[in-house]
């Protein structure tokens, strides 16, 4: 079994090429300018590879003109702002594929007293079978998310 994809992940990083991409052909096509798509393709998954997911519009747009010469203005700052949201989706989707072609199946039941890899000891409160992550913590208000893998049975 291959490990669980993580932000890192080469898929979840050409996802985040294809969406950014996407948003700056459709302000390049707002402007009226013509543009050869493979090429910003092949620009944007360099940007992909070594940007964080949580980077804004702004940061986005900042590199996108001192890397590929173009002029973003706020059109396109809020184009590219959701960027950790559709990312967080990407992966998401990913991590279920994962689980599902792994057979990741939880190990414990709801109410048992767990421990994570971090030490914290608590109860299982819900358990995400199509991310493979219990919900655990104390108290309901108070949950931590874990991978079912990062977890073992408390003593």
């Amino acid at each position: 079994m291959n490990t669980r994809p993580t932000y890192n992940d080469p898929k979840v990083r050409e996802a985040m090429a294809v969406y950014i991409c996407s948003q700056l052909c459709k302000w390049l096509d707002s402007h009226g300018e013509q543009y050869d798509k493979d090429e910003i393709y092949n620009d944007v998954v360099k940007l992909a590879r070594y940007c964080s997911m949580s980077e804004d519009g702004y940061y986005l747009c900042s590199k996108i003109e001192s890397d590929f010469g173009y002029q973003p203005d706020t059109q396109l700052v809020n184009m590219l702002d959701d960027l950790q949201t559709h990312s967080m989706s990407a992966l998401d989707s990913i991590v279920a594929d994962w689980v599902k072609e792994n057979n990741i199946v939880p190990q414990f039941s709801l109410n048992q007293k767990v421990k994570t890899d971090t030490d914290y000891t608590g109860t299982i409160f819900e358990i995400d079978c199509i991310h493979g992550k219990y919900k655990i913590g104390t108290t309901p208000a108070r949950l931590r998310i874990v991978p079912f893998e990062r977890v073992t049975l408390a003593e």
